[in-house]
C-alpha cells in the first residue's frame, strides 16, 4: 500500500512539473510517470541503452505495487469494483476468467495494473508474475522507443516550443494538477492520488 501510494504521489508531481521535467530532466520525467507516450516522447533525448532498462523496471515497479495489492485483498478487489459499477465489475470478471485460462500469457501481453491485481488475486507466484510482466513490459518499451525514435523530427520540435514556454506549461499543468486534486476531494470526500503509468 505504501509503495502505491509512494507511486501514485510521484506520478503526480511529474504530471504537475511535466514541461520543466521534460526539457531539463527527461530521465527523471520518465521515473516520475513512465506511460509508454513519456517514454516514446523522451526517446530522441535519452541514450536507448538507458532508456530502455530503465523505463522497464520502473514501469515494472508500478505494476508489481499493484500486483501485491491484490494479493494482500484478494477477491475482494473484485467484489468492491462491482459494489461500485456493476458493469465494470462484469468487465473485471471477464478480464479474470481469461487470465485463468491463459495464465501468464495474458501478462505478457497486457502487463497492466488490472490484470496485475488479478494475478495477485489469484494467487500468482512473484517469480512467475515477474518474468511475465517484465517480459510484457519491455516489449511495451522497446516498442515506444523505436516508435519515439521514428518520430523524433515532430518530437524534438514539440520539445523545443515546450522550451521556449516551459514557464507558462509548467504552471498550466500545476494548476491542472491542483484542480483534479481538490475535485477529487470534493467528490470522494477523500485524497485521490492519479498517476498514469501503465493501464492508461
Amino acid at each position: 500500500m505504501a509503495l502505491a501510494i509512494g507511486l501514485s504521489l510521484l506520478g503526480l508531481a511529474g504530471t504537475a512539473f511535466a514541461p520543466w521535467l521534460l526539457v531539463n530532466a527527461p530521465l527523471v520525467f520518465v521515473a516520475l510517470t513512465p506511460a509508454l507516450q513519456n517514454v516514446a516522447l523522451t526517446a530522441p533525448f535519452i541514450d536507448h541503452d538507458v532508456l530502455l532498462p530503465f523505463a522497464t523496471l520502473r514501469r515494472l515497479l508500478s505494476v508489481v505495487s499493484t500486483f501485491w495489492l491484490g494479493a494482500v485483498y484478494g477477491e475482494n478487489i473484485v467484489a468492491w469494483v462491482e459494489r461500485r459499477s456493476p458493469r465494470t465489475g462484469s468487465v473485471i470478471r471477464y478480464i479474470r476468467d481469461i487470465l485463468y485460462r491463459t495464465g501468464p500469457l495474458l501478462l505478457v501481453l497486457l502487463p497492466v495494473h488490472t490484470v496485475a491485481a488479478l494475478a495477485g488475486a489469484a494467487g500468482f507466484r512473484t517469480r512467475t508474475f515477474l518474468l511475465s510482466a517484465g517480459l510484457g513490459q519491455l516489449l511495451q518499451v522497446w516498442l515506444s522507443v523505436k516508435f519515439g525514435a521514428a518520430v523524433a523530427d515532430w518530437t524534438q520540435v514539440l520539445v523545443a516550443f515546450v522550451g521556449e514556454h516551459v514557464g507558462i506549461a509548467t504552471g498550466i499543468c500545476v494548476a491542472l494538477a491542483a484542480t483534479q486534486l481538490l475535485v477529487s476531494r470534493w467528490r470522494t470526500g477523500r485524497w485521490v492520488m492519479f498517476a498514469r503509468d501503465t493501464d492508461e
